[in-house]
């Protein structure tokens, strides 16, 4: 063809190759003519972002015939983002996309944060000593990838992207580091009104009830105080984690009776009645400030963990816990070796169990300490010990049901399962919805939640019943039963002459 000489015998091979059996080929004229159609108006054609490309690298390189391809990409990035065609046809700066005053410390701030994240923290699934602070020992910090997670979470239908996954797992990473923190993992993000609160979940270290007075107030790491939560609404920045307090009885009872929408603010007031209550200044029975959200949010994860984070039967086995004041306590531990089931093993009820017991009438996961005999309330505390319930370790999945209202309905499960293509098994919980659990053959157990914390129930929302409406005013009648005709006057004021005194003077 004509010109064809102008493509290069590398070009007339890849043509030649690619073009449909008798298809003509096209000329140099017709592909520089096609290169110059602009796609949009205003938008800069092929043809003249190939010339400004190639006119910049000729420019820059020392010698033109051994500019890289890495370089084109480089230039071509460059002037695409940079630049854009007038209408005089001549190329022109754009300035448009540089942040302006107002917004750049914003960002160079942001920007600092993801480097301090990136440059600061090792590479995932990793597992080292570090210096546990405020405590002076070293301990084995270990934190889950969140990587390998996400692609079961996304199976279940959660997924927080692949930017958020990644700085959230280099922000987890400096958490455990920074503070020593065991079996560190994400636990989920709850939703609230303003920023959501992003949740992390670890082992315990130090005991918070250590003696009968102590877990008279709160339960320790044989109870709701296993484990120790912190949470961030900004995982971006790895300073933004707060710990949360220890949850305590009366405030689990509190959170079950409230339906609330979290406002994201951690220091505000929990609007209800009775007054949401706060944790203890002593754990000896201290002044109780006012609930604040952190008491509300602490408590609605403690209720949420204790009715959906599940893992495999077999993988957990009953273990006794001794207190340091030497009672023991029922608790459960992972085993050396868990179970390895197939997909169809995974997708049977009765081998999955819940890894923490329900919370009793009294907010405990354990019975209540025994009262002394010189306590002032010991006729509560006696009462409170006839209510509790002993607890009941790992819960069949299959024995979860919620009574439905209605005759027709019966009980439904608390739990729906799919199965993926790939053999991943998912249990979605209809009590809390967003709490996920998802596992595939070869893999670990996975729990997440996603959702606003707030419990389904089968009651729709109905407004209060309006008070009965006050009656008309009644006309007077007298013992005949006949209507007496009165009317309505206004009282005459009752005036009164102020004293005199007999000994001033009439004249004065």
């Amino acid at each position: 063809t004509p010109h064809s000489s102008h493509w290069g015998s590398r070009g007339l091979v890849f043509a030649r190759a690619t073009a449909a059996p008798g298809a003509r080929m096209p000329s140099f004229t017709e592909v520089k003519q096609v290169l110059r159609r602009e796609v949009a108006p205003g938008a800069p054609s092929v043809y003249r972002h190939l010339a400004a490309v190639l006119h910049q690298l000729l420019r820059e390189a020392a010698i033109p015939a051994a500019v890289p391809s890495s370089s084109f990409e480089a230039v071509s990035s460059e002037i695409r983002a940079a630049f854009i065609p007038l209408k005089g046809g001549d190329l022109q700066a754009d300035t448009s996309w540089r942040p302006s005053q107002a917004a750049r410390p914003v960002q160079l701030a942001w920007a600092g944060e993801q480097v301090s994240l990136i440059t600061g923290s090792t590479r995932a699934g990793a597992k080292q000593k570090v210096a546990a602070v405020g405590r002076g020992v070293e301990v084995d910090t270990s934190y889950l990838d969140l990587s390998k997670q996400a692609r079961l979470w996304e199976w279940a239908g959660v997924s927080l992207g692949s930017e958020e996954t990644f700085l959230l797992q280099l922000s987890l990473q400096e958490l455990a580091r920074a503070h020593g923190l065991r079996a560190l993992r994400f636990w989920g993000r709850i939703i609230a009104r303003g920023s959501d609160y992003y949740i992390a979940e670890c082992l315990t270290e130090d005991n918070p009830a250590t003696s009968a007075a102590s877990r008279r107030a709160w339960e320790g790491m044989e109870g709701s105080n296993k484990y120790t939560f912190f949470v961030s609404q900004r995982p971006s920045a790895p300073d933004s984690w707060t710990q949360l307090p220890l949850v305590t009885p009366e405030q689990i009872v509190a959170a079950r009776r409230i339906r609330r929408f979290l406002s994201g603010d951690l220091e505000s007031l929990v609007p209800c009645y009775p007054p949401f209550p706060g944790t203890p200044t002593e754990p000896t029975g201290g002044d109780v400030a006012k609930g604040k959200e952190m008491n509300l949010l602490r408590a609605v994860v403690a209720l949420i963990t204790s009715e959906t984070k599940l893992a495999l039967a077999g993988s957990l086995e009953e273990s006794s816990f001794q207190a340091e004041d030497g009672t023991d306590f029922q608790v459960t531990e992972p085993v050396e070796e868990p179970p390895n089931l197939d997909s169809e093993a995974l997708s049977e009820p009765d081998n999955w169990v819940h890894t923490e017991p329900l919370f009793n009438a009294v907010g405990r996961y354990q019975l209540p300490p025994e009262p002394d005999t010189d306590e002032a309330d010991i006729d509560a505390l006696e009462d409170q010990a006839l209510d509790a319930e002993p607890p009941q370790f790992l819960r069949c999945v299959s024995e979860d049901v919620r009574s439905a209202p209605g005759e027709d309905q019966g009980n439904q499960s608390q739990w729906v399962q799919r199965k993926a293509v790939d053999g991943t098994v998912v249990w979605k919980s209809t009590q809390w919805p967003g709490a996920v659990a998802a596992a595939k053959p070869g893999f670990s157990v996975s729990n997440i939640y996603v959702g606003f914390g707030v419990c389904s129930t089968f009651e729709a929302y109905q407004p209060p019943i309006p008070e009965a409406v006050q009656e008309e005013y009644a006309v007077a009648v007298d013992n005949d039963n006949e209507e007496v005709q009165t009317s309505l006057t206004e009282e005459q004021d009752v005036v009164v002459e102020p004293p005199v005194d007999d000994d001033v003077d009439e004249g004065q």
